[in-house]
């Protein structure tokens, strides 16, 4: 009982501190809230391509076997410049020999066209005379031998052999006089036509086997570099078999996927920048395509974006950024800083609004994100001012002093 009065007047006895003891402020730097252009971005992740357009492979349209290769991968290339080439033998020689079916065929339609040539004529003439001597001579020889045959001087073979050789010689004048008469007029018209149809068709066939040892020399279609390297001398070429791929690295495109929503706010020729890995430098594009079929599984639709890339900085397969602005205006904003969100419920965001030397905390509702800058579409005015080294948020009433910032 009396340890107990004891403690009890011990107690009463301390010191109590004064009523109006008041804690510290808290030092807070504020920025003012202010007016100035957002731009809404969205940035896509996306792979280095060669354009289709501006790709090509060096391809064989006959099957053969290579016997030269010329540029290796990484070297320059010209539009028409022999990088392949078949072996070329059996085509050489068909050539040959159509040429000179081709200059036969060329000589017998010019022949015919033109008719016979005063020589033939004087040789056809001079063919019909001495056929025609040749008849009177057999004629009088059979003469003289019929008399001597009716006298029975002679045997009758040498009459009968007399009789058949003046046959033969008139059969001779006849045959002359008609190949004289046929140089005199000169081929009918459809000889003429059939000459100039043989003539038409070995060209055909000259021209189709020039063309077939054309096709064994393989030229670049198109000013580039070799990306790709398939075959080698002594492999086997053809339609299915491409030798090399020929690229234009001038111009590149990058291949991204666009978050679906975003892909009604897109058109072609929409600016883009390119952001260079390791590097604070950007190169300009534009958007070449924006695709139509929707990816199910990461609900994305792919985008093409064309780029220039002239000093070779973008390799193919390199993933690169690229920056599309889809919006810009005047909104007041605030620093992404002093934003604080809560971690019951993360769509509340809140400020802590300095108002003299107290401060508030008050919900804002947020909009375009630019870099460091995030828009206030709703609870603060322009010229308040919020705290942006303070993570937390203070109750209201609390005080503050302000530090220049």
């Amino acid at each position: 009982m009396y340890l107990i009065v004891g403690l009890l007047l011990v107690t009463g006895c301390q010191p109590q501190p004064p009523a109006d003891v008041v804690a510290e402020p808290i030092v807070v730097q504020t920025v003012a809230v202010r007016q100035q252009v957002v731009s809404e971005v969205v940035e896509l992740s996306g792979s280095v391509m060669p354009e289709p357009d501006r790709s090509a492979r060096v391809t064989s349209l006959i099957p053969g076997v290579l016997d030269y290769v010329g540029p290796h991968v990484g070297d320059w290339v010209k539009r028409g410049q022999l990088v392949a080439r078949l072996q070329d033998s059996i085509q050489r020689a068909q050539v040959h020999q159509n040429k000179a079916a081709f200059n036969l065929a060329e000589a017998n339609s010019s022949k015919a066209i033109h008719g016979s040539r005063p020589q033939e004529i004087e040789q056809a003439k001079a063919a019909l005379e001495v056929a025609r001597a040749n008849a009177i001579n057999a004629q009088q020889n059979k003469e003289r031998l019929q008399k001597l045959y009716e006298q029975e001087i002679t045997a009758g073979r040498d009459y009968d052999l007399a009789v058949s050789q003046e046959r033969v010689a008139l059969s001779q004048v006849k045959s002359a006089e008609a190949n004289l008469s046929m140089v005199l007029k000169g081929p009918r018209a459809e000889d003429r036509e059939a000459a100039k149809a043989q003539s038409d068709q070995a060209l055909g066939l000259l021209e189709q086997s020039q063309a077939t040892l054309t096709l064994t020399q393989l030229r670049s279609p198109m000013n580039g570099l070799v990306a790709e390297r398939y075959l080698d001398v002594g492999e086997q070429a053809g339609p299915a078999t491409p030798v090399m791929l020929v690229v234009d690295p001038t111009i590149v495109y990058v291949q991204a996927n666009l978050p679906v929503g975003y892909n009604e706010r897109l058109a072609s020729g929409q600016a883009v920048q390119i952001l260079l890995p390791d590097s604070n430098q950007t190169l300009p594009g534009r958007i070449l395509k924006v695709g139509m079929k929707l990816d199910p599984v990461t609900n994305t639709v792919p985008v093409q974006i064309e780029v220039g890339n002239a000093e070779l900085r973008l390799k193919f397969g390199l993933v690169v950024k690229a920056r599309i602005v889809i919006d810009k205006h005047m909104a007041m904003v605030v620093p992404k800083a002093s934003l604080i969100a809560s971690a019951d419920n993360p769509d509340r965001e809140v400020v802590n609004l300095i108002t003299g030397t107290e401060s508030k905390p008050v919900v804002v509702a947020t909009g375009i994100i630019d870099g460091d800058i995030v828009e206030i579409k709703k609870g603060l005015g322009q010229g308040d001012r919020v705290a942006v080294n303070i993570n937390y948020e203070l109750p209201e009433g609390t005080r503050v002093a302000v530090s220049d910032r």
